[in-house]
């Protein structure tokens, strides 16, 4: 391995080192704990070093949710196996919920949160995000099925089981 090969290899460790200071704090505080001067401070850089990874505050959140959205779409693809539109519609319902019990926060930051026209997703993200639900439309609707009311009921089924304690 060469000297450039070893220095985009440092980079990328630095990058992930400083997104996953991020997460933590993030994770444990909310998004106003986040600051670029408390990452450095937990990974013992200067601030200045996390502004040559992140053009801001944003940059760095934006490619958090970029992850997390991700994670979700792969959840998704996996659902989009499901044949049965019933049962799939099902899992959708558990999947958000799940996601929501579990990382309140990200879920919060991705969901609920504004965000500037094209900041979250990216344009990568989007298309991947929209491969997925394509993926899951791609079933048709059997002539007999459930009605809207039935189906509106199933998703919130899905929500309150998932948010129930076990």
């Amino acid at each position: 391995m060469g000297p450039k090969e070893r220095r985009a290899r440092e980079r990328e460790e630095t990058r992930t080192t400083i997104l996953d200071a991020a997460r933590e704090l993030f994770a444990a505080e909310g998004y106003e704990a986040v600051t670029m001067r408390r990452i450095a401070e937990r990974i013992e850089y200067s601030p200045t070093a996390i502004y040559f990874h992140f053009k801001d505050k944003e940059a760095l959140m934006g490619k958090l949710c970029a992850v997390d959205f991700h994670t979700l779409a792969m959840q998704f693809t996996k659902i989009a196996k499901v044949a049965d539109p019933v049962e799939r519609l099902r899992r959708i319902g558990h999947a958000y919920a799940e996601f929501a019990a579990e990382y309140p926060n990200h879920y919060r930051l991705m969901f609920m949160t504004p965000h500037p026209p094209g900041d979250i997703p990216d344009e990568v993200m989007q298309r991947r995000i929209e491969t997925v639900f394509q993926a899951m439309m791609q079933t048709p609707r059997p002539p007999a099925g459930p009605s809207r009311d039935d189906m509106v009921a199933l998703v919130a089924e899905a929500a309150e089981s998932a948010s129930s304690p076990a």
